[in-house]
C-alpha cells in the first residue's frame, strides 16, 4: 500500500511524507490547506481504517501548503565496497537518509557487477521506506553518451498499484560503483516528485 498516495487523497492534504521504522509507519508530515487540527483527525482515522494502527501524538506533524521546509533531503551516497565471503562476491552500498545509514547488499552475478551495485542501492532504500515499497526493483541499466561524455542511465520502476518508471543518470561509465550508485539514487530520488 502505498501510504503518502492515500494521505495525499484526503481534503485539504496537499503533500505527505512518511517516515518508516522496521517497516512501520513512524512519523508522518502534511502539507495542508485548511485546518491542521482536522487533517491529523482525517489522518488517525485513515490509519486506523487501512491499517488498524493508531500514531502516538506528535507522531502526525502539518505545514500549511506554502511551507517548502516539510520535504525530505536527497539520500545520499556513503560509500560502495566489495566483500568475498565464503568465496562468494558481493558489494555493498550505504545511503544516508536524514543522520541514518541504510545499506544494501547484492551478490555479483552474471548480470555483471554494474547490474549489482544498482541492485544493492535500491536495496538500501527499500530498507529506508519499509514494506510500502518491497517491489521496488531494478527496471534498466546502460552505458550511454550524452554529448560525448560517458554517463550511466538507470530506470526503477516503482512496482505500485499505479507502477511508475524512475529514470536516473550520473556522469561515468558502468565500470564505476559509484557512478552506477549515484545514478540509481539520482531515480529514485524522484520518489518525491
Amino acid at each position: 500500500m502505498d501510504l503518502e498516495a492515500l494521505l495525499r487523497r484526503l481534503e485539504g492534504v496537499v503533500a505527505a511524507r512518511v517516515r518508516y521504522q522496521d517497516g512501520e509507519p513512524e512519523a508522518i508530515h502534511l502539507l495542508v490547506e485548511g485546518d491542521p487540527g482536522e487533517s491529523v483527525q482525517q489522518v488517525q482515522a485513515l490509519l486506523m481504517t487501512a491499517l488498524g494502527k493508531a500514531m502516538p501524538p506528535g507522531s502526525i506533524t502539518t505545514s500549511p501548503a506554502g511551507d517548502r521546509k516539510w520535504q525530505r533531503q536527497r539520500w545520499q551516497l556513503v560509500q560502495v565496497y566489495w566483500l568475498w565471503e565464503k568465496g562468494q562476491h558481493e558489494v555493498v552500498v550505504q545511503v544516508r537518509d536524514g543522520g541514518r545509514i541504510y545499506e544494501g547488499k547484492m551478490p555479483v552475478t552474471s548480470t555483471g557487477k554494474g547490474w549489482s551495485v544498482a541492485d544493492a542501492t535500491v536495496q538500501a532504500v527499500k530498507a529506508v521506506l519499509g514494506r510500502a515499497f518491497a517491489r521496488l526493483h531494478l527496471a534498466h541499466l546502460e552505458e550511454i553518451r550524452v554529448a560525448g561524455v560517458p554517463a550511466v542511465l538507470v530506470a526503477v520502476r516503482t512496482g505500485l498499484i499505479q507502477p511508475q518508471i524512475l529514470f536516473g543518470i550520473a556522469e561515468g561509465d558502468v565500470g564505476s560503483g559509484e557512478t552506477v550508485a549515484r545514478s540509481t539514487l539520482d531515480a529514485l530520488n524522484r520518489l518525491d516528485g
